[in-house]
């Protein structure tokens, strides 16, 4: 791991106009939030697929049998009968989240919802050719259009995430610390470096940030960043990493 001495009090505006110049990039100033990390618990579950019935769904869904797995290759699934009958109760439909590894909230939201629009396609059944056929998609897009969510057909956990661990590369990763105690992340892309250092003086308490160049694997699950987006994984991996570096 490399540090690069770009952290305060190196001057931010001189550093991005360095990086515009030798990238030919313009710095503009993105929205900028805190994606908090986090590892899914039955109360979470819960209150997701009762919130999600309701905004989403009208509230038709039958309350299955909600599961917290340690699952390696999904985040998500949903376990029923072969054969679906009228008949059929609603304790014999599983629907499991894993809680393996750390990911975003909102992804963890979305998987809750790729899993129920699988439910209400088997509970109403509505015809479909496949898995993820048309109407699975249709109600995918309905959805993501009128909440403003980012499902998607597919979110595979262990098997890609694990073989991208094995990968070496090196990542650009900026950590900063705020004045409440959070330490976040960004795994940014080399290109817009610039972009994002150019956001940062529009950011509310932060106390302190600096940019490490790493091959760790504990970031090879992030995607590279093109804007200023924090995540916020657990503070004890982070910590050892900084002193390794020091």
């Amino acid at each position: 791991m490399t540090f690069v001495n770009i952290s305060p009090p190196y001057s931010v505006d001189g550093l991005c106009r360095f990086l515009i110049r030798r990238a030919s990039l313009y710095i503009f100033y993105a929205g900028v939030y805190v994606i908090r990390c986090m590892r899914a618990d039955i109360k979470f579950l819960s209150e997701s697929f009762d919130r999600f019935n309701r905004e989403c769904f009208g509230g038709v869904l039958p309350r299955v049998r909600l599961r917290i797995s340690s699952s390696v290759r999904s985040l998500g699934s949903l376990r029923h009968p072969r054969v679906m009958t009228p008949s059929t109760r609603p304790e014999s439909i599983t629907l499991s989240v894993s809680n393996r590894l750390d990911h975003p909230r909102e992804l963890m939201e979305d998987t809750v919802i790729h899993e129920m629009i699988h439910l209400y396609i088997l509970w109403m059944r509505v015809p479909d050719t496949s898995a993820h056929g048309p109407a699975f998609r249709r109600m995918m897009s309905a959805i993501n259009h009128r909440h403003g969510r980012n499902v998607t057909v597919s979110h595979r956990s262990a098997p890609g995430e694990h073989a991208t661990d094995r990968i070496v590369k090196e990542r650009l990763v900026l950590i900063t610390d705020f004045e409440d105690g959070i330490r976040a992340v960004t795994v940014c892309s080399p290109v817009y470096v610039g972009v994002i250092l150019g956001s940062l003086p529009r950011v509310h308490g932060v106390k302190q940030w600096r940019m490490i160049r790493t091959s760790d694997s504990r970031f090879a699950s992030y995607r590279e960043s093109r804007t200023l987006k924090f995540y916020q994984p657990p503070r004890e991996g982070l910590d050892d990493l900084l002193a390794d570096g020091d």
